[in-house]
């Protein structure tokens, strides 16, 4: 509070009184006083180094430029597919009878062929 004005009448005395005592408290001795100078003169002297967050911002900008490259190019590297192939129709009737439920002779052939298979005949 710098203004004393937004106070009271009746505050504003006291309120300087404090200010007045908080001043001369904050005095300090002629060497801390040198050593500050000297050490706020050096800080100011020194060149500005640039932060990490700089950094950062740059990186980000790289790794978003190479995604939007890779994004534009890759797509145009990648073969083609298109529905109108020459061998998709025999793909197609591969998928139809793979995708058929199976007819009820084909579990009583699979339960023969499975009995033969566990048959030991030494004359085949």
């Amino acid at each position: 509070m710098t203004d004393l004005n937004d106070l009271d009448v009746t505050q504003q005395p006291l309120a300087r009184a404090l200010r007045s005592q908080l001043r001369a408290a904050e005095t300090v001795d002629a060497a801390t006083s040198a050593r500050l100078a000297l050490l706020r003169q050096q800080a100011l002297s020194t060149p500005r180094r640039l932060g990490k967050a700089w950094l950062s911002g740059i990186d980000g900008l790289a790794i978003t430029t190479l995604l939007v490259v890779l994004g534009l190019v890759l797509p145009q590297q990648l073969p083609q597919f298109s529905s109108g192939q020459a061998g998709d129709s025999n793909n197609l009737e591969t998928v139809e009878v793979l995708a058929e439920e199976p007819e009820p002779e084909f579990y009583q052939d699979l339960d023969m062929l499975q009995w033969l298979a566990h048959e030991t005949d030494s004359r085949v």
